[in-house]
């Protein structure tokens, strides 16, 4: 559906917009296969968490300018998965895939059947796993948000030859505030 339908009629050429995210859907009852109490993010807040029995499932949606609205985005969901807690999975001998791992599996499954377009992905703090944006295929860029105590460093420099471990990472960044402390920023308007 998405490669016949939808990229024809939204996406025909350029950069492809995808977000991914997980969200909940309330099932209750003692035979409702990998329910499991979840936080409804929908009716949370700050001062109270809301928790209910329900599927997790991550989505993956398409995100296209409205044809009739042309300052409004459409996000289309295009893919899910059910997510599946460890334990659940040891009892129906299923691998256990973390929340950033399906995300991944369905980026993967966008580029198998897209001809080499890039993607953009947008996704919350909790995807920016090391596992997942090592995961990541070529031509993908990843945004999202880093916590406020978020270690960056260089990519590892290239092997030299020589025996022992390969360098996992390179030089460490400075601090995010310290990175802020020297941008230049300007004031503007944005209307949401």
């Amino acid at each position: 559906m998405l490669w016949q339908i939808l990229l024809p009629l939204f996406a025909a050429t350029g950069a492809l917009h995808l977000a991914g995210n997980d969200t909940t859907c309330r099932k209750s009852g003692r035979r409702v296969a990998y329910a499991a109490w979840y936080r409804d993010a929908v009716h949370s807040s700050g001062q109270q968490a809301v928790i209910h029995c329900s599927h997790q499932w991550v989505v993956l949606c398409l995100i296209v300018s409205c044809p009739f609205a042309a300052h409004k985005k459409l996000h289309l969901s295009v893919l899910a998965r059910l997510y599946r807690r460890e334990k659940q999975c040891r009892t129906t001998q299923r691998p256990f895939k973390t929340r950033p791992e399906l995300l991944a599996q369905m980026i993967g499954r966008v580029r198998q059947g897209l001809p080499p377009r890039e993607l953009r992905l947008w996704a919350d703090g909790a995807s920016a796993a090391a596992k997942m944006l090592a995961s990541l295929p070529a031509h993908v860029t990843f945004t999202s948000r880093l916590r406020r105590a978020a270690a960056l460093y260089e990519l590892p420099p290239a092997r030299t030859g020589k025996k022992g471990r390969a360098q996992e990472k390179g030089s460490r960044w400075p601090s995010l505030k310290e990175i802020a402390g020297g941008a230049v920023f300007t004031r503007g308007t944005v209307t949401r």
